[in-house]
């Protein structure tokens, strides 16, 4: 009951996310540009737009609402919820944002809603309590563990380092599979912070436990880290690749995390891998659809739209200059 419950929390979270951002993408559309106004003046742009306030703080709940989902269920069955919360978005942009569906977006639903119920049907009931601290210290603090989160990390900075040094060169592959590994990291280690707050913790065991801290360290550079190298991103390159990288590489590791480290799929027989396997690949395939296509979608209707603008204004400014431009009189010819 308590991996359903989970599953459910992880499908809300994702989906007041991913509401959230549409809303934030919504707002931040009708602000001055960021680059052309100071600090203070961007903060208060914000922070004074009601549509972009409600969607950060929708975007901040739902962190929330993720961490309480995360002791329930494995990490590897939440992160595939990512796919789910997709779907949410796409009926809230249809009905609400009244933007078109089109039929790439709707073949990537499907193949979502296909994948996530495979993985459903194949989950294996987990009857033991969930992880208490000193149990994920064991289990976390192993070699692979730490292999796996020191190689995410180095290819993080390296890349970031090596994109900055070449003036952004492919930035937004770059900063968007930066954002990937950000988000993934995040997912892993608040799945590890909140082990310290299992049935019947002890506060200050937790608090002096120096893992905990390292556990908390590691998800305040995915969560907070995310924003700032998705902005880059998309200031130095195309919103769509960055979009659909973090997304995907977000959906991998977070999996990757609960197979390598969290050891989820350890006692699963040779089958049920090959189904998971499958599924999630399905899965990664929908939520590409959903991103590529989604946003791609909106960046042209947002350029035909600056376009008919720009063309609107331009007639605007023709029609005065014609009306002010006297009538030349041809010269009467002397006979």
């Amino acid at each position: 009951m308590s991996v359903i419950l989970g599953v459910v929390l992880a499908i809300i979270a994702y989906s007041v996310l991913n509401i959230g951002q549409g809303l934030q993408k919504k707002a931040a559309a009708d602000l001055p540009e960021i680059e052309n106004t100071n600090f203070k003046k961007n903060i208060k742009n914000f922070l004074t737009n009601k549509v972009w306030l409600v969607g950060w703080l929708m975007a901040t709940v739902q962190w929330y609402i993720y961490l309480i989902a995360l002791p329930m269920a494995p990490l590897s069955l939440l992160s595939a919820m990512m796919g789910v919360g997709l779907v949410v978005l796409v009926a809230f942009s249809y009905f609400y944002l009244k933007e078109p569906i089109s039929k790439m977006e709707i073949s990537g639903v499907f193949l979502i809603i296909i994948g996530v119920v495979i993985i459903g049907l194949t989950n294996k009931e987990d009857t033991n309590p969930p992880l208490n601290l000193s149990a994920t210290n064991s289990i976390v603090m192993q070699p692979k563990g730490i292999f796996f989160t020191i190689i995410l990390l180095l290819f993080l900075v390296l890349s970031i380092i090596s994109s900055v040094k070449r003036g952004y060169i492919k930035a937004d592959i770059i900063f968007g599979l930066a954002g990937g590994i950000l988000g993934g990291i995040g997912a892993i280690y608040s799945k590890a912070f909140m082990s310290g707050f299992s049935v019947g913790f002890n506060l200050i065991d937790t608090l002096s436990s120096w893992q905990w801290w390292i556990y908390l360290i590691l998800l305040a550079i995915g969560n907070i880290g995310l924003a700032p190298v998705q902005q880059i991103g998309f200031q130095k390159g195309k919103a769509v690749v960055v979009t659909t990288l973090t997304s995907i590489g977000t959906l991998i590791i977070g999996m990757l995390g609960g197979i390598i480290i969290y050891s989820e799929w350890n006692e699963l027989p040779i089958t049920l891998i090959l189904l998971k396997t499958a599924a999630i690949i399905v899965i990664i395939f929908g939520v590409f659809i959903l991103s590529f296509f989604g946003n791609l979608n909106k960046a042209e209707e947002s350029n035909k739209a600056e376009e008919s603008n720009k063309e609107e204004e331009l007639n605007k400014e023709e029609e005065p200059n014609k009306e002010e431009e006297p009538i030349k009189e041809e010269p009467i010819k002397e006979e």
